[in-house]
């Protein structure tokens, strides 16, 4: 009987234990998923500072400069207020996690608060490459993909003469 007990909580602790695992995989993947989303926005999207780099070669007008130069403030000064709110909640979170009382409920609507901030910015920043892409027009999207290439093209030209030399 104490053998069955045992090879029973023994079974019970590995399919925990399995399940434990296959969520933080799940979550990690949902995460590298959104990672993912957002980095081929970027390669499909212009941040402004690109765009204003190469303003002359696109042909950008003084009124599109303006828009995109309040833009590009607004942003950033959104990201900066954004980015010190997470901040501080997280160094809340973190000395909470080291008092003695732990309160479960708690630690879950911080944790939510910050994801949710996160997820907000995340959602701020592709609103923010698409009405720059609004502010282009198609001719200069396609220059600026053009530019993007040259440059991508001259990175790996010189790092294979890099290898060559080391």
């Amino acid at each position: 009987m104490k053998k069955k007990l045992i090879v029973a909580i023994i079974c019970l602790v590995a399919f925990l234990f399995n399940l434990n695992l296959k969520a933080n995989i799940e979550g990690r993947n949902i995460i590298r998923k959104t990672q993912a989303g957002v980095f081929l926005a970027e390669k499909n999207l212009f941040d402004a500072r690109f765009i204003m780099r190469f303003k002359e070669d696109i042909n950008l007008s003084e009124e599109q400069r303006k828009k995109i130069e309040n833009l590009l403030l607004a942003f950033e000064e959104n990201s900066i207020k954004k980015s010190a709110e997470v901040k501080i909640r997280e160094l809340r979170f973190a000395s909470y996690l080291k008092s003695e009382k732990i309160n479960r409920k708690k630690i879950e609507r911080q944790l939510k608060a910050i994801s949710k901030m996160k997820t907000d910015f995340l959602i701020d920043y592709i609103n923010y490459l698409l009405d720059l892409k609004q502010i282009i027009t198609h001719a200069q999207i396609e220059k600026l993909k053009e530019i993007k290439k040259g440059i991508i093209m001259e990175f790996i030209k010189s790092k294979k003469r890099n290898e060559v030399i080391h």
